[in-house]
C-alpha cells in the first residue's frame, strides 16, 4: 500500500485556498487537517473543489475517505467520491490511474 509520504512527494497537494486567505504562510500547515490541505465536504470549500475539478475532469481532485474496516484508517483515492468521504484534496499534478489510493 502506498503511503501519505509518497502521495505528498508525487502530487504536491495545495493548501486550502479558502482558508489561506488573509493568513501568513507560517500558519498554512495548521489551518486545516492534512498539513493545511484538506477541503471540507460542504459550503464554500466544496464549491471551490467542484469548480477546480470541473476544469480538467477532476484529474487533480482526490477524496479522503474513512475505512469501514477495523483499522479506522484514512485513505486518499483518486477522483471525486461521496461514500465515506471526510474531505477533498486538490493537487498540482493530475492522477493517471483512477484506481490509485494511499493510506494516511
Amino acid at each position: 500500500m502506498k503511503t501519505d509520504k509518497t502521495f505528498y512527494r508525487k502530487y504536491h497537494p495545495e493548501y486550502n485556498q479558502i482558508l489561506k486567505e488573509g493568513k501568513e504562510e507560517s500558519e498554512f500547515e495548521n489551518m486545516a487537517p492534512l498539513g493545511g490541505c484538506l477541503y471540507e465536504t460542504y459550503g464554500e470549500e466544496v464549491d471551490h473543489v467542484l469548480n477546480e475539478g470541473q476544469k480538467n475532469g477532476f484529474k487533480n481532485v482526490w477524496t479522503v475517505i474513512h475505512s469501514d474496516g477495523r483499522s479506522s484508517a484514512w485513505y486518499v483515492v483518486a477522483g471525486w467520491h461521496f461514500v465515506n468521504r471526510i474531505g477533498y484534496l486538490i493537487t498540482k499534478e493530475e492522477w493517471q490511474d483512477g484506481n490509485e489510493e494511499y493510506k494516511f
